[in-house]
């Protein structure tokens, strides 16, 4: 029981961690997201460590267990796990929409004709669909 509390509350800090990577980059999200999948392994071997001693599915324990104390703690750690990993899947949405928008509009900018012509040249002027800014 003890190492299933330990790693529901290592998951919601992995997911803290994952939301606070997210504003900041690839680098420092590729990190979090390690970190996440991790701390997901070990609250499956917990789970199945906690399962096998008790012979019973951790859903029949929850509905058995007293509404307080460290079965209380649980809940709410596995509860706010759910609600924060929630809220970063928001997160990622708004990001990919985002970045989506990005790429209509540099697609659209970019020029109908490749940059160079087979033999090296530059084409002709004018080649491009729109121009997002002069130089």
């Amino acid at each position: 029981m003890r190492r299933l509390e330990e790693a529901a509350a290592g998951l919601l800090r992995a997911l803290e961690a994952e939301a606070d990577a997210l504003a900041q980059g690839p680098a420092p999200l590729e990190a979090a997201v390690r970190a996440k999948e991790a701390a997901i392994a070990e609250m499956e071997a917990a789970q199945r460590a906690l399962e096998e001693t008790t012979g019973t599915g951790l859903a029949a324990l929850f509905q058995e267990a007293p509404a307080s104390g460290r079965w209380a703690r649980l809940r709410e750690l596995l509860q706010r796990c759910r609600e924060r990993n929630t809220l970063n899947g928001s997160l990622i949405a708004t990001s990919r929409q985002r970045l989506e928008e990005a790429l209509a509009l540099l697609r659209a900018a970019a020029p109908a004709s490749p940059c160079y012509t087979p033999d090296g040249a530059s084409p002709a002027p004018g080649g491009g669909r729109r121009s997002l800014g002069r130089v």
